[in-house]
């Protein structure tokens, strides 16, 4: 297992960090598939394994067992900050992104009037005349926030005081009105999911409750990836405008 070696690594200080960095590649390509349903067409989800590794070597580097965490929790959130700092570097969503996004939305309220069913990304493309990847991008960019600070962008106004980076550690143990205040929100959002489309639900629980990648997801319901980022993304959006008003 990945804890025993590290243990043994701090017994044994002269043991190379590339025997570390083998034993955590697996989690860090799962994190790395996890966080690829945010990526913009311009990353592949290979980017993203240097970073954990640099990740996984500042765990390493830092990590105090006295405080009683053990190592692979506080070598994924290392991980998982690492990757996620980069693709904010490379391709945080500018300030032209909230008019677009919704210029997307809007087309896909008209498309679906008109169709009766959900427009493709090639049709909505077509209509705002954009290329097929900047909707796809639109779509990359809402999912990269809602994996940053899901609990804001469902409760809380889209472009209302941003997404840190600190939004997703977890956070003390609240007051008791903090966890009636969850408990509440929990039972708006199961009401919430019980609205969305089928394919979206399924979508949502494969992700968050099974914890399947982009990937596994788009093999198991036979659609390509970024279907799955679309559906995804639709169903932030449905969740997010059932839930900032409550």
């Amino acid at each position: 297992m990945p804890e025993n070696r590290v243990r043994e690594a701090y017994r044994r200080p002269g043991e190379e960090k590339e025997q570390v960095i083998l034993s955590f590649l697996p989690l860090i390509k799962r994190i790395a598939g996890k966080i690829a349903i945010g990526l913009p067409p311009s990353l592949e989800e290979s980017d993203l394994i240097g970073s954990g590794i640099i990740g996984l070597l500042e765990a390493w580097e830092r990590y105090d067992s006295s405080r009683g965490v053990e190592f692979i929790h506080y070598a994924a959130r290392r991980i998982r900050g690492a990757m996620i700092d980069e693709v904010r570097k490379l391709s945080w969503p500018s300030r032209s992104f909230f008019p677009r996004l919704r210029q997307v939305q809007q087309a896909e309220e008209k498309l679906f009037q008109e169709y009766q069913r959900e427009p493709s990304v090639e049709e909505i493309a077509a209509y705002l005349g954009w290329p097929p990847a900047t909707v796809e991008q639109v779509w990359s960019h809402f999912n990269l926030f809602s994996i940053l600070s899901l609990e804001r962008w469902l409760f809380e106004n889209l472009e209302g005081d941003g997404v840190k980076l600190e939004d997703f550690i977890a956070a003390p143990q609240g007051e008791p009105g903090e966890e009636v205040i969850s408990r509440e929100r929990e039972k708006l959002l199961a009401e919430a999911l019980e609205h969305l489309p089928p394919r979206e639900q399924q979508v949502l629980a494969l992700y968050y409750y099974e914890d399947l990648t982009q990937k596994e997801i788009a093999a198991l319901l036979k659609i390509s990836p970024a279907r799955v980022s679309q559906l995804h993304a639709r169903a932030l959006q449905r969740l997010q405008k059932m839930l900032s008003s409550c």
